[in-house]
Formats: structure tokens, C-alpha cells, sequence
């Protein structure tokens, strides 16, 4: 007999037979962090997770396998009924059933979150398929607002039921089928998936669960986090350096200048058009002086070109999908080969390719078409019946295909960090699978202009961020079509709070320059741009939270504001960080904006307007107007003076050189990052803002000691924005510090919060 110590006491039984336990055999692993994995026995090695899976001891009494560690008592029948239970009390109850997950739903459930969806954020009463698909279709000119799947393949849901909420991921990155009703139904076309349960209770607790499982995303720089200016369509060198003329003559920030695939000899990966593009040295020379950045586009589809030494390394090396007869689709070169990026031989030659493509001028890296996209395959893709190395264990595309966007990524990675081991890695992929956060970011893809699509938006990126992929947005105005004025404008204010921000548009669309929309929407573009400028060290911090906790950096209303019904239905409204709320006008011709203020003391940053919630709030939205919020307890680090006008015009002078408090009855607090603008050398502070007495308290400590050496001196200017009353006194070390002029951003005749 084998006795184990569980929470209620002593379980004693015979060690589980080797195979043959219930439907599928069961393994049980406790995670780091508080959660369980039910994984079958001979699973392959999990792409997503960055730590190993460890089996707990198990014993079998009386036909029931039990596993238990300090908190959690798991029992399997051997009909493969499942329940994980916290002392007496079940907190989850399954079953593997016949190669898939069968789930019983409380009627009060909410599922949120797996991945890039189109529709609102509620999940439940949909079927959703996970398989990277080349979403265009020419009837939308893109993806159709109904569509479904889209680019990215992330099996990641919260389960909110009876004021609790967990997550759940089925770890497979063959293509899975979600039947979500009055159960779930989550099934894998290679059999039963692995199943990660994450307790919660909240939703910041699940992230931090899965965050210790999944591991860190990759820190980007943070000129990744400004303005990007990309266009398929651009001719040659000139036309680019017109639009960086432009920016340069308008005086607005401007983080990057990005190539498309009109840029390449021919459509091969790795080159540049030797005629259009011969002057491209200049260009990048100059767009490096004055701090802009320069990112291409990498397709894995290589010209079948025997006469191009790409071509020829990857065949003689057996890089491709087929080996040395390599399987041939088509994309934009015409015939072409594919990388079975799975094989680490492969990754190290991509690697290297990237690394003198990139070493050569670039900074950064936007891989696309990597679902893997074929214009003659099944299903717009290669055949699954492809057979791939497996990361050493041999299968097939039918395994790798929604992970083969990872592998590339994680080879492109390595290219740029050998190119420059100094930089933080910027790297856009349009697909991937769980784990890809750990390389790179993502973007919606080929997104129609048009109001329906901009509706879809918000809750498609907040969807993509509960389900841990950090760095997101889309691009503005639409890729597709052309855009109107008040669709681009709009469509601005939304990407203002995004992660990642681009304005992009295909070569059958209209030039989107936010200039080329007429005076009214330049002068809302730049006033949007220099506050986005302004708001950088903010979007550095929040990333940091993300690197360090698994925080989402955007996330819908309820993720801080679970308690609150309302906030589970406003999917049009988005939360940057905890603190800021945007509600972003969706709707065409629209001249006022509603929402529901969550329980709290809420501030508008540009009226000075207070509220307490849960209260309605109904806004007037003429064009240029975009209704945002702070909370209390709101840290704000800004790189202007408090006034946009003031925002800084190259990204690697936005420093902190002022802070929002918004005291609250709660302690706050936030990590003040100091960064070059590459982003691999840092200091780190922690800020903690605490209201008690009648006093407000704001303090500054080293997260550790070695950051004290990246600390230097600087003159910060301190807004305090009460919601109640003005402070009466401000000291520093207890002596007064003087009030300075801090300006209303937008109309001077405003009043203003004091400012010291």
C-alpha cells in the first residue's frame, strides 16, 4: 500500500497501473503558482508552457485514482470523472469523455477570452475553432465581421461563475473545436488535450497563475510602443522619405517607418529591390539620426529560385517542408517552400539569414503570412499530411500546423538578438499559438475599413489580452477599403490605448497618412500622437507589470471591476492598465457617448470632472473629442510637462518628466521604468501612492539593489489630482515644495489640477 497526505488527512491505496486508468490515462502536475494540470500519459512536450510538467504521486483506492498536494485533493474514476476539490469543497468538475473535455456550466457562466474573435467578448453559445487561417476574403476585402477562425490560435478562457473566477487552457496545438452551451465541450483533432486549471479567484489571479506556467513575455523596447507608419504600397525609397518628411515637417512623434513586401527583389524574403529601394542606406541612415526606426517584412513562403542562394541553402540543407524535394505551394513569389521551422537545425539557419538581414540597418522584424498561408493548399494552407521534425519527435502538420508561427518566431528572435545582443527584440507576428508571447507580438491582421470592424475591434484585442498575449492592436483606420475621415479618427482614438499602434493600408486602399484625411482629422491625429507621446513612460510601465506579473496591459472594464455587473457588458469600453478607462466612439455619426462608471471615485483628465460609480455618464463626442477616465489610486507617468504640446518628437528622449496622482481610499502601486529606448538597459523604481489621515503619501523605492546604479537625478513635476479637494500643502522630506503652472492639455480656459 501507498499512503499520500492530502488536506483532509491520509489516502492510502496501490500505485495507478502504468496505462488502462479511465478513458484516457490520466497524469496529475501541480502547477507553480496554485493550479493543476490533468495531462494524458504520452503527451509531447508542451509548446506553451516554459516550465516542465511533473507528475504527482497517485494512488488508486477502490477504482478512484486520487492526487493531492497542501491545497488540492484531485479524484479520477475510472470512467474519467474528474474533480479537483479544495478540502470538502469541489472547485471543478469534468470529464475526459472519447478524446475531449465535457465541462458542466452553471447558468450563471460567463466564458471570456480564447484568443482573436470577432463578436462580442462573451464566448458561451458560440463554437470556436482554433486553426491559423489566412482570413482574407475578397467579398469583405479581409475578414468578415462574422468570421471565424481567424490568425491566432490561443485555448485560453476565464470561467466567471458565483463571483469566482478560474482559467482553463487545453494545451494542443493541433486544431481544437469549442462547443461552449450548457457545458464545454473543448476538443483536440489529435485526442484528448492537456487540461490547466487555474484557480483565480480573480482575474489578476489568474493571470499570475498562468504567468508562472507560461512563462514572461518578451520585453519590448520602447519604441514599440509609439507610433508606427507602414504601407503596402509605397514604391520606392522616395515615397518613404516623402512620409518621413512629412512627419519631420509636422514636428510628431513618429517611432518607426516599416517596408512591406513591395520593398523585396521580386518578393524574396531577405532582399531588397535593387532599382526602387537602391537608396534605402540613405534613407535608413537618416531615419536613425533623427531616432526612427525601420522594420521589415519576413514571409516564410521562399521563392522556388535555383538561382537565389537562399533558395539553394535551404534546400541543400533539407530546411524545407519536404525535405530535399521539397513540398512547393504558392504565395506572393509564385512556387514556393516553406521552413519546417519545428527542426532546430532550421531555426539556427533562419536565425543567421535574420541576423545579416537585419544587422544591415533594420530594427525590428514583422513576420506575416506565417499561418502558414498557401494560395494552393487545402484550406489555404499546406497539407497537414506534411510530415515535420516535431522539435525532435517526428509528426506531422496536422500537429504543428497552429505552432508553426511560434517556431518562427522564436528563430526570428534570435536572429535579431544575435544582430544587435545589446537591443530588446521587436518582432509582430500575424499568427501563433499559446507561448508566442514569449516572442513576440500581434496585430488583427487584415481588418476591413469599415465601421462594423472597428466595432469588433475593441473586444477582439481585449480577447486577445485575457488570453495572455500582452503586446496587441490593430492597424488604424483598416487595411483594407478606404477609410473615411471620421473612421480614421475614430479609429486613432481606439489604437491611442493599444499596445501596439500602426497605421497601415493595403495598395488597393487609400493612403492612410493621418495628413491625407483632410485639416480636421491632421490636427486630431497629431493632438492624438503627442499624446500617445506623452503617455509612453505609462505604456513602459504597464509592460513591465505584463514581463513581471502576466498583468494584462489592456484589458475590458471588468478585469479590475469583476463585482460590477455592468462592466461584464460593456465590451465597446477599454481599460488601459488599472486605472484608465476609454470609451471610444464606435459608431458612425455619433455626437454623444454612454457608459457605466464602475464603483469609485472616477476623474476626467481633461474637464477635471469628477464622478463617484457606479453612475451612467453620457458624454458629447464631436471628433475630436475621445471621453477617458483615471480612477482613483491612478499612477500616470508622463513624458511631457502635463501638456501633449510638450510631448517629445523622437521616442529615445520620452523619459518621465512628470506623474499624475490620483489618490484613492486603497494603496497604489507602479513600476517606474527608466529605459533606453532599445530597451535591454533599465532601472527599475516601485511607487507606491497611500491615502491615510487625512495625508497622501507617495514613495519611491528601488525594486532591488542593483537598480539603485541605473538611478540618476532629474526635476519631476508632480500633478495631484483629488477628486474631492485641493491639497492644503505639499512637502517633499518635509520641507514645501513650490506649485508650478501646469496647463489643461487641451483648452486652456479649462480649470486645471494643481501642480507641483
Amino acid at each position: 500500500m501507498t499512503t499520500l497526505l492530502c488536506p483532509e488527512g491520509r489516502v492510502e491505496g496501490v500505485a495507478p497501473p502504468s496505462v488502462g486508468f479511465g478513458v484516457d490515462r490520466l497524469d496529475v502536475g501541480f502547477l507553480p503558482g496554485g493550479g493543476v494540470e490533468l495531462r494524458p500519459r504520452g503527451t509531447r512536450t508542451s509548446l506553451a508552457r516554459a516550465v516542465p510538467f511533473e507528475a504527482s504521486p497517485a494512488v488508486v483506492r477502490d477504482g478512484v485514482l486520487h492526487a493531492c498536494d497542501a491545497r488540492w485533493h484531485i479524484t479520477i474514476t475510472e470512467g474519467g470523472e474528474v474533480a479537483i476539490s479544495e478540502g470538502p469543497t469541489p472547485r471543478w468538475r469534468g470529464r475526459a469523455d472519447a478524446g475531449r473535455w465535457r465541462i458542466p456550466l452553471a447558468e450563471d457562466a460567463s466564458l471570456r477570452g480564447a484568443g482573436e474573435r470577432t463578436g462580442s467578448g462573451e464566448r458561451r453559445g458560440r463554437t470556436l475553432r482554433f486553426r491559423n487561417t489566412d482570413a482574407f476574403q475578397t467579398a469583405c476585402q479581409g475578414w468578415c465581421p462574422e468570421d471565424d477562425p481567424l490568425y491566432l490560435s490561443l485555448p485560453s478562457v476565464l470561467h466567471a461563475s458565483g463571483g469566482v473566477v478560474t482559467g482553463w487552457i487545453t494545451d494542443s496545438p493541433a486544431t481544437q473545436t469549442w462547443t461552449l452551451d450548457d457545458e464545454a465541450l473543448l476538443a483536440a483533432e489529435d485526442g484528448l488535450a492537456p487540461f490547466l486549471w487555474f484557480p483565480g479567484p480573480t482575474p489578476a489571479d489568474v493571470a499570475r497563475q498562468r504567468h508562472a506556467v507560461l512563462g514572461p513575455p518578451v520585453r519590448w523596447p520602447a519604441w514599440g510602443f509609439g507610433w508606427h507608419q507602414s504601407r503596402w504600397g509605397w514604391a520606392d525609397d522616395e515615397a518613404v522619405r516623402d512620409v518621413y518628411d512629412g512627419y519631420r515637417s509636422r514636428d510628431w512623434p513618429l517611432a518607426s517607418l516599416w517596408f512591406d513586401i513591395q520593398a523585396m527583389d521580386g518578393f524574396r524574403s531577405f532582399t531588397w529591390d535593387p532599382v526602387a529601394f537602391d537608396g534605402r542606406r540613405a534613407l535608413l541612415d537618416d531615419l536613425h539620426r533623427d531616432d526612427v526606426r525601420a522594420v521589415a517584412i519576413l514571409d516564410p513562403g521562399l521563392k522556388a529560385d535555383e538561382a537565389w542562394p537562399v533558395w539553394r541553402d535551404a534546400v541543400d540543407g533539407g530546411y524545407l517542408l519536404g525535405g530535399t524535394s521539397p513540398y512547393l505551394g504558392a504565395v506572393w513569389p509564385g512556387p514556393s517552400g516553406f521552413p519546417d521551422f519545428t527542426a532546430e537545425s532550421t531555426r539556427r539557419w533562419w536565425a543567421d539569414a535574420v541576423a545579416g538581414w537585419v544587422g544591415d540597418g533594420l530594427d525590428g522584424v514583422w513576420i506575416d503570412m506565417n499561418e502558414p498561408s498557401d494560395f494552393v493548399g487545402p484550406g489555404g494552407s499546406v497539407p497537414d499530411s506534411l510530415a515535420v521534425d516535431g522539435d525532435g519527435v517526428a509528426t506531422t502538420m496536422a500537429w504543428a500546423h497552429n505552432a508553426y508561427a511560434n517556431f518562427e518566431a522564436v528563430a526570428t528572435v534570435q536572429g535579431v538578438q544575435a544582430a544587435y545582443p545589446d537591443r530588446s527584440p521587436f518582432v509582430l507576428s500575424r499568427a501563433g499559438y499559446l507561448g508566442l508571447h514569449r516572442s513576440a507580438g500581434a496585430w488583427t491582421g487584415d481588418a476591413p475599413s469599415t465601421w462594423a470592424t472597428l466595432a469588433t475591434t475593441a473586444p477582439m484585442l481585449t480577447g486577445l489580452s485575457v488570453s495572455g498575449l500582452p503586446y496587441v492592436g490593430s492597424d488604424v483606420g483598416g487595411y483594407c477599403c478606404d477609410a473615411s475621415p471620421e473612421l480614421f479618427a475614430r479609429w486613432m482614438q481606439l489604437g491611442l490605448f493599444s499596445p501596439f499602434f500602426r497605421g497601415h493600408s493595403a495598395t488597393n486602399a487609400r493612403r492612410a497618412e493621418p495628413w491625407t484625411f483632410g485639416d480636421e482629422v491632421e490636427a486630431i491625429a497629431g493632438e492624438v500622437l503627442r499624446l500617445r507621446a506623452a503617455l509612453l513612460p505609462t505604456f513602459v510601465s504597464l509592460a513591465d507589470a505584463a514581463v513581471t506579473e502576466g498583468a494584462p496591459m489592456l484589458r475590458p472594464l471588468w478585469w479590475d471591476h469583476a463585482e460590477d455587473a455592468a462592466a461584464w457588458t460593456q465590451d465597446d469600453v477599454l481599460a488601459l492598465g488599472p486605472w484608465i478607462v476609454a470609451a471610444p466612439v464606435l459608431t458612425e455619426g455619433a455626437t454623444t457617448r454612454t457608459l457605466t462608471l464602475p464603483p469609485g471615485r472616477w476623474l476626467d483628465p481633461v474637464s477635471a470632472q469628477s464622478w463617484t460609480g457606479p453612475t451612467t455618464v453620457t458624454l458629447p463626442t464631436p471628433l475630436g473629442a475621445l471621453p477617458w477616465f483615471l480612477s482613483e489610486g491612478a499612477i500616470l507617468f508622463r513624458a511631457d510637462r502635463f501638456d501633449p504640446a510638450d510631448a517629445p518628437s523622437r521616442v529615445d528622449d520620452a523619459e518621465v518628466a512628470s506623474i499624475d496622482l490620483v489618490p484613492g481610499i486603497a494603496p497604489s502601486t507602479a513600476a517606474w521604468i527608466d529605459t533606453t529606448a532599445a530597451g535591454a538597459a533599465f532601472s527599475r523604481r516601485l511607487t507606491h501612492l497611500v491615502a491615510a489621515d487625512g495625508a497622501i503619501t507617495w514613495t519611491v523605492d528601488a525594486a532591488s539593489p542593483s537598480d539603485l546604479e541605473g538611478w540618476k537625478a532629474r526635476t519631476i513635476d508632480l500633478r495631484i489630482r483629488p477628486v474631492d479637494a485641493r491639497p492644503a500643502a505639499v512637502t517633499l522630506g518635509g520641507a514645501a515644495i513650490a506649485e508650478v503652472d501646469a496647463p489643461d492639455p487641451f483648452d486652456p480656459s479649462l480649470p486645471t489640477a494643481p501642480a507641483w
